[in-house]
């Protein structure tokens, strides 16, 4: 009797601790540690998502502004895209050169530092011939969601 009675709590306790340990594997599927993929660096497709909340003669404005700079911006995006691949490169070379790293670092901060450039200009040409309602528009637009 008193090992029936021992082993039902057994039981039970085990069941909870089941319970319990898959609440936490399924809260870990929902948010990993590890971060997925970076966003895409698009510069057009992001001109187009912001020129659908404009009226239309300031998305007009806007498309041709960062037509103006798209050559400069697509070099640049792609250039970025090719980044952690320059990067992951100096982390596997053997024997590993910490300056190599650190050179490939800057070199991304450059690449990063031409599509900002770009984009600046393209903004704030744009911007300056816009109506007010368009600019107002534009400082209200919600960056896009970043990818978990």
């Amino acid at each position: 009797m008193i090992g029936s009675r021992w082993t039902f709590r057994i039981l039970i306790i085990s069941l909870m601790l089941n319970a319990f340990l898959a609440g936490l594997v399924v809260a870990r599927l929902d948010r990993p540690d590890r971060p997925g993929p970076p966003p895409e660096v698009d510069p057009m497709g992001m001109v187009g998502r912001v020129a659908s909340t404009l009226p239309e003669s300031d998305a007009r404005i806007l498309r041709e502004a960062f037509q103006r700079e798209r050559e400069v911006l697509e070099a640049a995006a792609a250039a970025l895209r090719d980044g952690p691949a320059l990067l992951g490169q100096t982390l596997r070379a053997e024997p590993y050169d910490p300056e190599a790293t650190r050179r490939a670092m800057r070199e991304l901060g450059a690449r990063r530092e031409v599509l900002i450039e770009g984009t600046g200009r393209a903004f704030s040409a744009a911007a300056a011939r816009m109506s007010a309602e368009g600019r107002r528009r534009l400082a209200e637009f919600p960056p896009p969601p970043r990818r978990p």
